[in-house]
């Protein structure tokens, strides 16, 4: 294959899995890793990836939260991970996989190690992962009220939170067929000030439900996905009503802001791809559906 055709297939496979390996690439395309470092240098240096130690990520050296998924390490660190002792992790993963028998369930976590591990078990029946995970939060929070004459200038406030995930993918066919399902949680840190209590109103958070199917057809040349999930958003700040209410804030104890609005939003999405050596040919779908909960407190 030409230089430039294989670098658009890199290209190709990175915006589809958001980060690639040299020596994965280099078997793939059955050339040395030195050619495959040429071509990943030679795209770096027209800014179309971003390379890191043992392979290159997408530009945009994120990786995108799914819906109501919690926070998420950047692709460039868990990339960089990956490549520290490649050879040694593979071989650990190998071997870990080796214990793996049809018809088991495992928990697996989010480290580089296991992801080795989890590249062995493509030909494993009716086999069961349990990924589950917990993140703890802690934010220091700055506003600044610009506007002639505020009454609180400067507010500042610590927050923090508790998230986690929970997933189950379970293997209907080796290789072939993916059922999953998870539940999440997320939150963004409030900046709204209250004015009267001078506090910043508390966290919105998002609680979500997926579930869908992965799959390709025998010969590898056709993949697709389904999936769908539901998404609440809560504690959204708004006005409190009473808020200076002639009667009942007549002490002026009401707050001004009170965290009680709550949004959902439902969706659904498909996608199926060809497959070919030099390019992915990808087709997709989305609908969806935004419905705003009820505000018994909304002004």
């Amino acid at each position: 294959m030409e230089a430039y055709k294989r670098r658009q297939a890199i290209l190709a496979l990175l915006r589809d899995t958001g980060e690639v390996a040299i020596d994965d690439l280099a078997q793939r395309f059955a050339v040395s890793p030195n050619s495959i470092r040429n071509d990943l240098d030679s795209l770096a240096a027209d800014g179309q990836l971003n390379r890191v130690r043992g392979g290159a990520v997408a530009l945009d050296g994120v990786l995108t939260l799914r819906p109501g998924g919690s926070g998420a390490a950047p692709r460039t660190a868990f990339a960089m991970r990956a490549g520290v002792q490649r050879r040694e992790k593979e071989n650990l993963g190998r071997w870990a996989a080796s214990l793996v028998k049809d018809g088991d369930a495992i928990i697996l976590d989010d480290s580089s190690s296991v992801f080795q591990l989890a590249t062995y078990l493509r030909e494993r029946r009716n086999l069961t992962v349990v990924t589950a995970g917990l993140r703890f939060d802690e934010v220091g929070l700055a506003v600044a009220d610009r506007r002639p004459a505020a009454p609180m200038p400067h507010t500042r406030d610590r927050t923090s939170q508790l998230s986690h995930h929970l997933g189950v993918n379970h293997q209907l066919l080796p290789n072939r067929l993916l059922a999953f399902a998870s539940v999440s949680t997320a939150f963004d840190p409030s900046t709204p000030v209250d004015a009267r209590t001078g506090r910043i109103q508390d966290n919105e958070t998002t609680l979500g439900y997926e579930g869908g199917m992965k799959g390709r057809t025998r010969d590898g040349r056709f993949e697709g996905s389904a999936s769908a999930f539901l998404l609440y958003n809560r504690h959204i700040a708004r006005r409190n009503p009473l808020y200076d209410d002639p009667i009942l804030d007549a002490n002026q104890t009401q707050p001004q802001l009170v965290a009680a609005g709550e949004e959902r939003f439902l969706d659904d999405r498909g996608d199926h791809r060809r497959v070919e050596q030099t390019q992915i040919h990808a087709l997709a779908g989305e609908r969806g559906r935004n419905f705003i909960g009820r505000h018994p407190t909304a002004g």
